[in-house]
């Protein structure tokens, strides 16, 4: 017996020593999180944004406007509220509340400092240590309304009342991953949508 105990615990400690696994125990995911200086931009109106900023949104497309914000690698945009006196133009109203903030992952949240996979990134989300915040795999068409052709969306809740209030979008890399380079979007929902 003792002649096939020895080979087989070798056996195990090189199986373990190849899957990079210390006994079982996986590392832990880094906390991750929507950085706390752009969570006011979220209920700040285009007219509160200027103010505080001096800057002016400029036309995207289709009655969507961008403009930097302070945080460097970051973009908000807007939905025009309104259209010019011709009907014609779309035209941001001083009400207008932001779409998304747009930019890399590590510009939108904090502790996405390597690649992992979208699993993995919804359990760092989650506010807690318990149940991975809600992620989908999906696929754009390829147009400007959508971050990427395959990306994950993951569901928060920025006021920590239960309900899904912003989605987080990210495109995946090559590999179905994300890493801090990913394009990514902060978008602003209403709740239950």
């Amino acid at each position: 017996m003792k002649r096939f105990l020895v080979p087989l615990c070798l056996a195990l400690l090189f199986l373990a020593a190849c899957s990079g696994s210390t006994g079982g125990a996986s590392s832990p995911l880094p906390a991750v999180a929507v950085k706390e200086a752009l969570l006011p931009y979220g209920e700040m109106t285009y007219q509160d944004f200027q103010a505080q900023t001096g800057t002016d949104a400029q036309l995207l497309h289709a009655g969507r406007f961008c403009a930097p914000l302070p945080e460097e690698g970051v973009e908000i945009v807007f939905e025009a509220g309104g259209t010019d006196e011709d009907g014609l133009l779309p035209l941001l109203l001083p009400q207008d509340r932001p779409l998304r903030l747009e930019g890399r992952l590590d510009a939108l949240v904090d502790g996405v400092t390597e690649e992992m996979t979208p699993d993995q990134l919804a359990q760092a989300l989650s506010p807690t240590e318990g149940s991975p915040v809600p992620c989908q795999l999906l696929e754009g068409a390829g147009t400007a309304y959508y971050v990427a052709d395959q990306y994950a969306r993951f569901q928060l809740d920025r006021d920590g009342d239960g309900a899904g209030d912003a989605a987080l979008e990210v495109a995946l890399n090559s590999r179905q991953a994300v890493d801090p380079s990913c394009t990514s979007w902060l978008l602003w929902e209403e709740a239950g949508s």
